[in-house]
């Protein structure tokens, strides 16, 4: 991708709190604008307004790069010189560069999940106004049809509106925190997680997880990938807005059913492709034989478990090849293969191409 360094100064990067999701986009940006020389990164957090416009008076400012809030709220910033790129979360500002995740896609695929688990209501919680919630709710709508959208933040709100819903009921919440509420809220009816209440959140937060008492199933955002095409971004390469990296789902205990073995070790597997699992693993995860286990996945998928581990890989390759900017090096762990020469090798089987040439193509 083209960079441009004609850039020096004070970079800032704002965020509303530091989280680790936050820490991750940060590092990212540090990867990518590791090259530019003269620049410093400024990390500010909550009330960072001021600390911004001091900056732009004193003619250090020259790149900011955040989850603002408005139009308005950016003028001093461009009015001053100051390049903007905007983490589109909170609201997208059409003026400046918006880099996000493909938080449609991630809606399509909680759904999805919720779904096959064998929800036969939906509930959506979000939060009022927030582009990124509504983007999540438009997906999820593609593929279901939610009985009832909850905004708001409190426990209160959300027993009431479970209150009203049978089971067995799907929930996909905006974000962990709201996820932890929705369990809290369930338990509360005395409704039990996961079997009449299914939860998914957003954010991969850890401390969600221990708060609610049960592991969340979750999308983790791809941090440090938003973070590197934002840094892109600052240094005038407008074609990387383009990419919308997806986020993975880990499948935890707060949305499965009593899977079955097969159905414990496929789940176990589309959270965890990074790790170089092999069909002995899966075996074990499942607590079955090679040969039963094997038995199981050609009656249940009409294919064998090295060719659905196989095709689950080439369906991730394909998709950060697709939309992100990652290395092939990086792409190739996150598929489960640590020496990047057997994952082009394998690419290559699937496709004829090598990565490079499917990403060109």
């Amino acid at each position: 991708m083209r960079k441009s360094a004609s850039i020096s100064g004070v970079v800032a990067v704002a965020f509303p709190s530091i989280t680790e999701a936050e820490l991750a986009v940060l590092e990212g940006i540090k990867s990518g604008l590791a090259a530019v020389r003269g620049l410093e990164i400024l990390v500010l957090s909550g009330g960072y307004e001021g600390a911004l416009r001091r900056l732009v008076g004193m003619k250090e400012l020259a790149g900011a790069i955040g989850d603002f809030v408005s139009e308005a709220w950016l003028l001093p910033l461009r009015e001053g010189g100051v390049r903007v790129v905007q983490l589109a979360q909170c609201s997208r500002i059409p003026s400046v560069p918006n880099v996000e995740p493909d938080f449609v896609a991630m809606g399509q695929g909680a759904a999805q999940a919720l779904r096959a688990d064998g929800a036969g209501e939906y509930v959506f919680i979000g939060s009022p106004g927030q582009y990124a919630s509504e983007r999540l709710l438009e997906g999820f709508s593609r593929e279901v049809e939610p009985f009832a959208v909850v905004s708001g933040v409190s426990q209160a709100q959300i027993r009431e509106a479970l209150r009203q819903v049978p089971g067995p009921l799907g929930v996909f919440a905006g974000s962990d925190r709201q996820a932890r509420l929705a369990v809290g809220a369930a338990r509360e009816l005395g409704r039990r997680i996961p079997d009449d209440v299914a939860v998914i959140g957003v954010g991969d937060d850890r401390l969600e997880s221990l708060y609610a008492g049960i592991p969340l199933s979750s999308y983790a955002l791809p941090g440090r990938e938003l973070g590197r095409i934002a840094a892109d971004c600052l240094l005038g390469n407008a074609a990387a807005t383009e990419l919308r990296p997806v986020g993975i789902l880990h499948e935890r205990k707060s949305s499965l059913r009593s899977p079955t073995g097969l159905d414990r070790a496929l789940i176990y597997a589309r959270s965890n492709l990074e790790e170089p699992l092999q069909v002995a693993d899966l075996c074990r995860i499942a607590g079955m034989s090679r040969r039963s286990f094997e038995t199981a996945m050609q009656n249940a998928h009409g294919t064998s478990p090295s060719r659905y581990l196989e095709g689950l890989r080439r369906e991730r390759a394909e998709t950060l090849l697709t939309t992100t900017a990652q290395s092939v090096q990086e792409i190739a762990r996150l598929c489960g293969y640590p020496e990047p020469c057997v994952f082009s090798t394998a690419f290559r089987r699937w496709t004829g191409r090598t990565p490079s040439e499917f990403r060109r193509g």
